[in-house]
């Protein structure tokens, strides 16, 4: 930053001086995809560990915390400047395959979802109607008891 020198005042004229003072800022050289590897892999792990607090509870659970425990593991072991991007463009074939697995896993894991939520759907449906016809049969019940007295 540089800052300008006012001190020189001659006949109501200004002269200004302007001079770097100090060294510039230097930071360290972080580069973006070693920054990038690092939050995916933190990001990897800690989804691993959901996943296996999980997994018996949650149908496919054990799985998916199997495929992001390797998928954790390969942006760990992602050496080199910028190799977990070039994975990306297709340069690193186990990343590939593993986010492919990943998908996998999860649209069967989704479809799993869907087939429960429809069995816990039609639960739900027959306990209403079980529950409509109790309330029928109860309320001619009571009513037939009322026309008696």
């Amino acid at each position: 930053m540089t800052y300008p020198d006012i001190a020189n005042l001659s006949q109501g004229s200004i002269n200004l001086n302007v001079s770097s003072q100090g060294s510039g800022r230097t930071t360290s050289n972080i580069d973006f995809s070693s920054q990038l590897r690092k939050v995916m892999a933190h990001g990897a792990n800690a989804a691993s560990r959901a996943a296996s607090t999980a997994a018996p509870l949650v149908p496919g659970a054990a799985v998916m915390s199997a495929v992001l425990s390797n998928a954790a593991n390969d942006l760990a072991s992602a050496g080199g400047g910028g190799s977990m991007l070039n994975g990306v463009g297709g340069q690193n074939p186990n990343f590939l395959q593993t986010m492919e697995g990943m998908q996998q896993n999860m649209m069967s894991m989704n479809m799993q979802m869907i087939g429960v939520q429809r069995e816990f759907q039609q639960m739900s449906e027959q306990y209403t109607m079980v529950s409509n016809v109790m309330k029928t049969k109860h309320d001619a019940e009571k009513n037939a008891i009322s026309n008696i007295r």
